[in-house]
């Protein structure tokens, strides 16, 4: 007798048979590797770039225009594009600006770039820096 009172319940009715839950199991964990390699290759990726920046400052000069001060870090053999945005209280861009590191000079390059703005920008971000 069973501890269900001598009732049998199909497996059917009540869940997968524990083959099937065994299966569900291995995929889980295959998709779980999958997402972490994939986060790790993404990481990867990024660091062999070879650029980093710093946005060290920023001033609203009218409401035009906005003073920008950041720094790139890379290979002195590599020629970077950055492109710098000014944003509005609402978070959209009112002005953006695309600055060309050429190749040779310092591993580490100060910028103060002047972007004119549609309207007041309030915050000031780099959207990307990649080579060229």
């Amino acid at each position: 007798m069973s501890s269900t009172g001598g009732v049998r319940r199909p497996a059917s009715r009540y869940g997968d048979s524990p083959g099937h839950r065994a299966l569900r199991i291995v995929l889980i964990g295959v998709a779980a590797v999958a997402f972490v390699t994939g986060i790790g290759w993404l990481a990867w990726q990024h660091q062999q770039n070879g650029i980093s920046t710093e946005l060290s400052s920023f001033r609203v000069v009218s409401d035009h225009q906005v003073r920008v001060r950041f720094e790139v870090h890379r290979s002195r053999t590599t020629a970077v594009v950055c492109t710098i945005q000014a944003l509005a209280p609402d978070h959209s861009v009112v002005g953006e600006l695309t600055v060309t590191i050429p190749a040779g000079g310092s591993a580490t390059t100060d910028l103060m770039p002047t972007l004119r703005t549609e309207r007041r920008a309030t915050a000031v971000q780099i959207a990307s820096c990649t080579r060229r």
